[in-house]
């Protein structure tokens, strides 16, 4: 019975992927993937309350890997002294960007169905998610390093927004073209790269430690 249970649910999962895939979240049809499975209506509600729970099994669940990956990551550089946080800023950022991207292209069928087909549900924001995660990062890295007499302004914080959208916008570029893994790590290492030496030089005109 265990088996048969695993099996049906298993198949339930292949047929709404490729729904989900064709369809997107909003188009894709519950009565389709039921009959597609080869199971009731009332089989399907003994695995699933809904559209959007099966949805959250297959895609929610990248949704949650990669945002609290990257909270968490943010969370143990802001816990480093100032000096740390300086000496290891790069590293930190170079490895917590190539994870996300190591994920996402063995998860991309997943990702890209996030990226580009889950209007209508919590995951939707998902970009934004990480968009807000490196501004509020952001704006608390240049407290710590700035001058005494440096306050963040409207301006500031407008520019942070600028730039972790660029980032992360540019970051989903990579997961929805249909570019070779290799690709993808050479134009993340450019990004890297572009972006690295671009804060470096912003950093020199707020902190005395650059």
């Amino acid at each position: 019975m265990v088996a048969e249970n695993s099996e049906t649910k298993n198949r339930i999962l292949s047929v709404a992927m490729d729904e989900f895939d064709a369809e997107g979240y909003r188009g894709a049809s519950l009565r389709k993937i039921v009959k597609m499975a080869g199971v009731t209506t009332g089989a399907f509600y003994g695995y699933y309350d809904s559209k959007l729970d099966l949805f959250d099994e297959l895609i929610g669940i990248h949704y949650r890997k990669i945002t609290e990956y990257f909270q968490k990551t943010v969370d143990k550089f802001e816990s480093l002294s100032q000096e740390k946080q300086l000496q290891s800023m790069e590293d930190i950022s170079s490895k917590s960007l190539d994870w996300m991207l190591n994920y996402s292209y063995e998860n991309i069928r997943a990702l890209r169905i996030l990226l580009t087909k889950s209007d209508g549900t919590p995951f939707y924001n998902f970009v934004d998610r990480l968009i807000e995660i490196e501004e509020i990062s952001t704006e608390r890295f240049i407290l710590l390093i700035g001058r005494d007499d440096y306050e963040i302004s409207e301006s500031d914080k407008r520019f942070f927004h600028m730039v972790s959208t660029g980032l992360f916008n540019a970051f989903s570029e990579l997961i929805i073209h249909d570019m070779s893994f290799e690709e993808a790590k050479r134009q993340m290492d450019l990004l890297r790269r572009f972006y690295t030496a671009g804060w470096m030089e912003i950093l020199k005109d707020i902190s005395d430690e650059i």
